[in-house]
């Protein structure tokens, strides 16, 4: 761009080095990046240098792509799995980059063609990765990459009636943390494998679909992700090239709070966008969501899931108050659902999500209802289908009522075929898996967490048969990913029983405050019908 030597030669060195496997940055391949580098520099290579490129990305980035054609590795079966993705880039890349100056390179180049026409048909609609924001940020990357070479080159535009890339900025809106409370280790919530931030920065796909899609609300999530104290300087590039000033940023004030993504039962219910609010989410569907389980045989996303349908957790007051295993084996134990005679859901106990019977079965638990009004939101579903049939639960229907901006009210309505130990647990826990949130006793059937600004009162009203337990837990990492420990609130009924209501509420307040539960605007006949109407829509009996 500036014709000045010094940026040629070091670009050429660098392209060099790359090309022998040196400088890669990392211990992922980027036969990507030294495929833009030959392309974009080809004027001023060297012979020689183009002639070693050529020959490197010729021998490694083929050898991929034949891995991948003749299905000889796993990535090749996982469409919309972060890794697999990646091993498309590192194949498709180079093809496009040297056909023409390379033979044979046709039936390469229709491979390209074909396997994002297989990842595009394979997304779910809703534009939420079931691989969580950290592996879904992967794969979006990766996916894009691709996607954008294809438009460009290939005659075949996979942005066309894509409703994942078109509803992609929406999931990245609503799990966002309130903007003011945003920092660079603290910016989504999240569910499966991930932590609290992305690992690759969405805000050039962001940018680039704002552009694509016109997309005002996509470039405001864009622009904030990029923010100075956000922005990851790896993606600094590509939100240059991506970005189109000529779409306005529009802030998401007149969008609703709440959302409801269908095709992978994900709820964020949110008090408002003021950039201060508490937002609520909750997941309950099929582990790669509804159009994978009932177009495929095969798993199409990978093992980043966690057995763990019904999960919910809270950020309000500045602060995370209910959280989850994010990393670690797959338990069940790990996050806040149900336990029945110990026994979690379906896939648990690996280092990876295990979806074969589920896929087999075409079994999937899913969201019953969802509504949003100005000054409540409810959420009803059936979480039974999570549980093999053995475990011997016959109904699990977990009731959410927000009441804005901070009061919620959990019911689960639980039946077994046989007098069992059922057990709902809650987790909670700081920066980094410290367990310094613990659940603080406050008086009979009452409970608080939280930190340094915000803070949540946990009140078990169905008492009677059922007690609750504050606790440290356990958790059993893998390879890299270290044992911890999570706080753990605990309820249980004190004997066997065959069916149980567990209502709790939980209240939201600044540290250093005082819950309170209801003012003047929700005293109990303002709120009971909505509740009523949380439960009672779904089922024939409601708790009194």
């Amino acid at each position: 761009m500036t014709s000045e030597s010094r940026y040629r030669e070091t670009a050429l060195r660098r392209l060099g080095e790359m090309a022998e496997g040196q400088k890669q940055g990392s211990h992922w391949d980027q036969w990507d990046t030294v495929a833009i580098a030959y392309d974009w520099l080809y004027p001023v290579l060297p012979e020689a240098l183009r002639q070693r490129v050529q020959e490197v990305l010729n021998g490694r980035a083929r050898a991929i792509y034949r891995q991948m054609a003749l299905h000889a590795i796993y990535w090749a079966g996982v469409y919309v799995n972060n890794i697999s993705m990646h091993t498309v880039l590192q194949a498709a890349l180079p093809a496009l980059a040297l056909y023409g100056d390379v033979d044979d390179t046709a039936p390469w180049v229709r491979w390209v063609l074909d396997r994002i026409r297989a990842v595009t048909a394979a997304l779910g609609p809703d534009g939420v990765s079931a691989e969580g924001i950290s592996y879904g940020g992967f794969f979006n990357s990766t996916y894009m990459s691709v996607a954008v070479a294809v438009r460009d080159l290939l005659g075949w535009d996979p942005l066309a009636d894509n409703a994942y890339l078109k509803n992609l900025p929406l999931f990245y809106l609503y799990s966002l943390v309130p903007r003011q409370h945003l920092h660079p280790r603290q910016r989504h919530l999240h569910f499966g494998d991930s932590v609290r931030y992305p690992w690759y920065s969405p805000s050039p796909i962001l940018h680039y679909l704002a552009a694509a899609y016109r997309d005002p609300v996509a470039q405001w999530v864009g622009d904030l992700e990029t923010r100075a104290d956000l922005a990851h300087p790896t993606t600094a590039l590509w939100d240059f090239l991506w970005h189109d000033p000529s779409v306005v940023a529009t802030p998401p004030d007149r969008l609703p709070p709440d959302r409801h993504f269908e095709d992978k039962g994900l709820v964020y219910i949110r008090s408002d966008w003021a950039g201060d609010e508490s937002v609520l989410g909750f997941l309950c569907g099929a582990h790669a969501g509804r159009h994978a389980l009932e177009r495929y045989p095969q798993c199409v996303a990978g093992g980043h899931m966690s057995p763990a349908a019904g999960n919910l957790q809270l950020f309000a007051h500045g602060d995370w108050l209910l959280h989850h295993g994010a990393y670690a084996r797959k338990w069940s134990a790990y996050h806040n659902v149900l336990l029945v005679d110990g026994r979690g859901q379906t896939g648990e106990g690996g280092e990876w999500f295990e979806c074969t019977r589920l896929r087999r079965e075409k079994r999937a638990p899913r969201i019953l209802r969802f509504r949003s009004e100005a000054e409540w939101a409810m959420v009803s579903a059936d979480v039974t289908a999570a549980y093999d049939p053995e475990v011997g639960l016959r109904r699990w229907r977990r009731h959410l009522l927000a009441l804005r901006p901070d009061v919620w009210i959990v019911a689960d309505d639980v039946a077994a075929d046989h007098p069992a130990q059922f057990e709902i647990l809650y987790h909670a826990w700081g920066e980094e898996f410290q367990t310094d949130r613990p659940f603080e006793a406050r008086g009979t059937g009452s409970w608080e967490t939280g930190g340094t600004q915000g803070r949540l009162w946990v009140r078990l009203v169905t008492s009677g048969e059922m007690e609750g337990s504050a606790e440290i837990q356990a958790q059993n990492g893998f390879g890299p990913h270290r044992d911890r420990e999570m706080n753990l609130l605990r309820f249980f009924n004190s004997r066997p029983l065959r069916r149980l209501w567990c209502v709790v509420l939980l209240k939201a307040f600044p540290a250093g405050g005082a819950p309170r539960v209801l003012g003047a605007r929700w005293r109990p006949a303002s709120f009971r019908d909505p509740l009523r109407e949380a439960v009672l829509g779904v089922s024939n009996e409601a708790p009194a």
